[in-house]
């Protein structure tokens, strides 16, 4: 939860910190890997926080939320075809959901 505060508060690199430790302690903390994914990319370090994306998606490669985020990702290295077949794929399954990136 410190984690989250401090990305909120735009102190990423405490965070990541936090959230490095957390993956120590339990890598299989699905939120903690994704919440780190997401500083790592807010952060200008899209290629690590791919690796870690996925690592969500081979666990579950049908969730949503990492879909959305790995389509967050492609866009800020470049790769928007993959992103855009990532975004049409979740709009056509979730018309109604909003998506934030």
């Amino acid at each position: 939860m410190l984690a989250e505060v401090a990305a909120r508060l735009g102190r990423y690199a405490d965070a990541e910190g936090l959230l490095a430790r957390c993956l120590e302690l339990a890598p299989g903390f699905v939120e903690a890997r994704a919440h780190y994914a997401t500083v790592l990319n807010r952060q200008n370090r899209p290629t690590e926080a791919l690796a870690h994306v996925n690592q969500l998606l081979a666990a579950e490669p049908r969730n949503p939320n990492h879909r959305n985020l790995k389509a967050t990702v492609l866009v800020n290295i470049g790769e928007y075809r993959q992103a855009i077949d990532l975004y049409t794929g979740l709009l056509a399954e979730y018309p109604t959901r909003p998506w934030y990136g």
